[in-house]
Formats: C-alpha cells, sequence, structure tokens
C-alpha cells in the first residue's frame, strides 16, 4: 500500500488546459475576456434590460393615454417590482462580466465590486475598457481566442450609437445655456 507523504505539495485539479486560447461564451462565469468583448457584452446585457424594463412599463400603462407621464406621474408599487426583479439579473450579469475581465487583468474578481461605489466605478469602467490584458495564460487561465468579425462589427455600431448620443447631449446642453 502506498504511504502518502504529508510534505507533498497537494495534488489540484487545473480548469483550463495548456492551450493558447480559448472561446469565451457570452453566458459564462469564468475564463477571461478582452476589452472589445466586454464592451460588447456589457452593452447586450444593458440593452436587453432597457427592452425588458421599456416592455414591463408598456405593459403596466396599456389603458393610459400618454405612456410616460404614467411612468414619470403615477410610478405603480408593481412596475417598480418588476423593475426591481429585472434589476438583480442585470447585476449579476455586468458583475459576471467585470469580473472575466477583471481575470484577463490577472485582478481577483473582488474588485468588480467597485462598481457599488460612485466615482471610483467610473474610473474601474474606464480600466476595464481600455486596460490592456495580461498576455498569455496568467492564473486564470489562457487568454481568449481573437474577436470574430460579428463582435467586431457589434463593437462598431456600438461605438457610433455612443457617439451618436453623445452628440446630441451635447446639442442639447448648448441649446439650454
Amino acid at each position: 500500500m502506498a504511504e502518502s507523504n504529508p510534505y507533498e505539495a497537494p495534488k489540484s485539479d487545473v480548469e483550463f488546459n495548456n492551450s493558447e486560447f480559448y472561446q469565451p461564451k457570452i453566458l459564462s462565469f469564468k475564463g477571461r475576456i478582452g476589452r472589445l468583448r466586454y464592451l460588447v457584452y456589457t452593452f447586450t446585457v444593458y440593452m436587453v434590460y432597457a427592452v425588458i424594463l421599456y416592455g414591463i412599463f408598456k405593459l403596466i400603462s396599456l389603458k393610459r393615454e400618454n405612456f410616460f407621464n404614467q411612468i414619470m406621474g403615477e410610478l405603480s408599487f408593481a412596475a417598480v417590482g418588476f423593475a426591481l426583479l429585472v434589476y438583480v439579473p442585470l447585476v449579476i450579469g455586468i458583475l459576471a462580466m467585470a469580473k472575466r475581465r477583471l481575470n484577463d487583468l490577472n485582478w481577483n474578481s473582488w474588485f468588480s465590486f467597485l462598481y457599488f461605489i460612485p466615482v471610483i466605478n467610473v474610473l474601474l469602467l474606464f480600466y476595464l475598457l481600455f486596460g490592456p490584458g495580461t498576455d498569455g495564460v496568467n492564473r486564470f487561465g489562457p487568454p481568449p481566442d481573437s474577436n470574430s468579425i460579428g463582435i467586431k462589427i457589434a463593437a462598431f455600431v456600438i461605438i457610433g450609437i455612443i457617439l451618436i448620443l453623445t452628440v446630441q447631449i451635447i446639442n442639447a446642453l448648448i441649446k439650454v445655456l
């Protein structure tokens, strides 16, 4: 019978193989994602939340003549409850994306909770969007595969939407001032 050496390093299962790259999945909590995927995945999560929230408020105010006056004026408890119910998966999704992006930066995933601190959350967002990831394999696994054409096109569209909205906001501010 073989005896184990108490001074021997413990054996563990490694969750990733030593392949050079892996193909990340959007609905995963493990692995790493780069800057472009982070932008596309996070924007997708926000847009799904916005569509669901719009649908909830639209269903609640079907009998009202003016939808936006209903939302702003007589917001019902049911609408707030549904919005909060949908908000929990949004927060989980955003934290999952931040965790995976932090893994790419070789940071601990607990830093994703900095999203709950005002001002620091904006700094974290900019770092996650613009900070370069770790080259090669790090303690969280191999780097993600190169971005597909779909990710690149989606990022181009998202950046275009952000620029158009920024120009619209600046024009509105200029008119007010």
